[in-house]
């Protein structure tokens, strides 16, 4: 490598190649850090044992690299009893003098890790994602994916290395100049303050008129003033002996009502003393009830959680001592309709996310799944299977996320329906681009 860091040495090098490669590299090293652009790179799933790896930009040590556009890549089948993690990396290899994205394949575990990068030898990898391939899977769905582009330890974003400005020079120029300008400022200033002082005298007189036409005013209306304060105490004297006759008259009527309020509220006395005691007792009834109920619930649902615990464990060391057994005994053949055996089953597992719905029927509403053939229903032209087939129940799983939310998973035939129409207050379609199936849910609000 030759690195012709002196301009004047680079031009009396020989030959037309004053700067090769390394050169352009160790030129950018300072000014950049390692990494991929931000929003470069994003792996995404695509519902089957694919993913997508989009274009951009990005840096490694110095060395840019540019991808037009995006790329899929497969990944390895899935084990039918352990798990693994596999890295998407974007890999420098300067042995090959190449940057390309490859799959490193993790192995299987039942604690899987992921593999380690590689960063010595000539290979520079950046991490881009983590893949979880869980036990038998046959669908890599988004939420499987960990993206790790942020990650600085592994990968990172591209950023200036350039944190600082030194602007000492920049502050010495202001400075005289704010030193030629100041005297300008201050003549300025003078000017205007002696303005200002002007016209405060200005208006000190004409505030001292406006102040004396005031007094004058008030003055003027304070024998008004009397005049209509005589008519009212005049008025006054004449209306006193109607207000007197008017206090007697209803003095009179208090006396002659106050025996019917006695008379009521005794009988109110008497009536809630007789029901003080049913309410007393239906009450105290009540609550016995309440903590009945709460200890007999309480004491099934731990009955219940640990029969379940028990059940899972013994369930798992029944599967694996099954499985150990029968490893050893099948042959290729009975071991692979086996297997097809095992996936047939794992595809009615209804395992596939195709929406979450905000429904708004503040209850735990209970759930029910349909497809139809050919229908017309989820285009708008009704609920239920217009112009197509009956209803058929179809296996789902209906997992609810407070009152007014559920997400809905289905086996991996329907894995692509993501087409969500609302077609009532309970009712919702779920379609599929160039597909005549259409799936239907419908929502009790009565739970």
């Amino acid at each position: 490598m030759v690195w012709l860091a002196n301009p004047a040495a680079a031009r009396a090098s020989p030959g037309d190649r004053k700067y090769n490669a390394e050169s352009f590299m160790e030129w950018l090293l300072p000014f950049f850090t390692t990494g991929v652009f931000n929003n470069c790179f994003q792996v995404t799933a695509n519902n089957n044992m694919t993913v997508t790896v989009s274009g951009g930009y990005a840096n490694i040590q110095g060395r840019p690299v540019v991808y037009d556009s995006a790329e899929i890549f497969d990944l390895a089948k899935a084990s039918g009893n352990m798990a693994r993690i596999d890295n998407i990396v974007l890999r420098r290899d300067d042995t090959n003098r190449d940057i390309y994205i490859t799959v490193q394949t993790g192995a299987f575990s039942n604690n899987p890790t992921p593999p380690d990068l590689q960063r010595e030898n000539a290979i520079y990898d950046l991490k881009l994602a983590e893949v979880y391939i869980g036990v038998g899977v046959i669908v890599v769905t988004q939420t499987n994916i960990t993206d790790t582009r942020m990650n600085a330890d592994v990968c990172g974003w591209v950023m200036s290395t350039v944190k600082e400005i030194d602007f000492t020079q920049i502050t010495a120029q202001f400075d005289r100049f704010f030193a030629e300008y100041k005297p300008r400022i201050e003549e300025d200033y003078n000017t205007y303050a002696e303005d200002i002082r002007a016209f405060l005298e200005l208006y000190k007189g004409y505030t001292t008129a406006r102040y004396d036409e005031y007094i004058e005013h008030v003055e003027t209306t304070e024998g008004n003033v009397d005049t209509r304060y005589g008519q009212y105490l005049e008025y006054a004297q004449n209306a006193e002996g109607d207000i007197d006759d008017r206090y007697a008259q209803y003095l009179e009527h208090v006396e002659t009502t106050e025996g019917n309020v006695d008379d009521r509220y005794e009988q109110y006395l008497q009536y809630t003393a007789n029901h003080e005691t049913q309410i007393d007792a239906r009450y105290q009834a009540f609550i016995t009830f309440l903590n009945t109920y709460k200890t007999d619930s309480t004491t099934a649902y731990e009955a219940l959680i640990v029969w379940l615990e028990s059940f899972k464990t013994d369930s798992q060391a029944d599967f694996d001592e099954w499985l150990e057994n029968i490893q050893g005994i099948l042959d290729d053949e009975a071991a692979g309709n086996l297997l097809l055996m095992v996936q047939e089953l794992q595809s009615q597992v209804p395992s596939a996310a195709i929406g979450t719905i905000e429904h708004g029927l503040q209850c735990y509403p209970a759930a029910r799944l349909y497809k139809v053939e050919h229908s017309a229903g989820i285009s708008g032209a009704g609920e239920g299977g217009a112009g197509g087939g009956n209803l058929i129940s179809v296996p789902a799983v209906f997992e609810l996320d407070g009152y007014d939310t559920i997400t809905v998973k289905v086996i991996p035939e329907f894995s692509l329906h993501t087409e969500i129409y609302r077609l009532s207050a309970n009712t919702y379609g779920f379609a599929r681009a160039g597909s005549n199936t259409s799936l239907f849910l419908i929502l009790n609000q009565e739970v």
